[in-house]
């Protein structure tokens, strides 16, 4: 059903603990992962679940969301070390905090595949930190899976109106 889509979709499959919205059994996980890389699909797969599964996500989207404070700035840009070279994008997901934009910001400047986000940062956000670099914007179709969320509709009027000042 979906696979005219798989261009223009990222299937995630995230627990609550990853900043899902529901629990999914692991087995039934990993095959609904393994299925959607072997279908073409970008899927996004949380770090700390990749020693759960093997699957050749060389192409796909890593993330690590920091669900309470924010990490030190150099256990983020360790991540980005390690992880950058390894997938299609690295996603950097953080609570909005004191240093989360200034984190965000300087790990943009440092690195070309990054996706960030405030996970819970005003919906307009997200599409400041694409201006300044971020690979990908994370919005919605129906409802909200991460309270700063922006509609696709909203997001893709607010691209448009961008693209004619340019």
């Amino acid at each position: 059903m979906l696979k005219k889509f798989r261009d223009r979709l990222i299937l995630t499959i995230r627990d609550p603990q990853e900043g899902g919205v529901r629990a999914i059994e692991p087995h039934i996980k990993s095959g609904l992962i393994q299925s959607a890389i072997e279908g073409g699909f970008l899927v996004d797969i949380e770090i700390s679940y990749l020693r759960n599964i093997s699957v050749d996500y060389g192409n796909q989207i890593l993330s690590r969301h920091y669900l309470g404070e924010p990490p030190l700035y150099r256990e983020l840009e360790a991540l980005a070390v390690e992880y950058e070279k390894k997938c299609r994008f690295l996603k950097i997901a953080l609570r909005k905090s004191v240093n989360s934009s200034k984190y965000l910001i300087s790990l943009l400047n440092r690195h070309r595949n990054l996706v960030a986000m405030e996970t819970d940062g005003e919906p307009a956000s997200r599409i400041v930190y694409s201006i300044l670099g971020s690979r990908l914007i994370y919005c919605h179709i129906l409802e909200k899976t991460s309270p700063g969320q922006i509609s696709c509709d909203k997001a893709m009027r607010i691209l448009n109106l961008l693209k004619k000042l340019d």
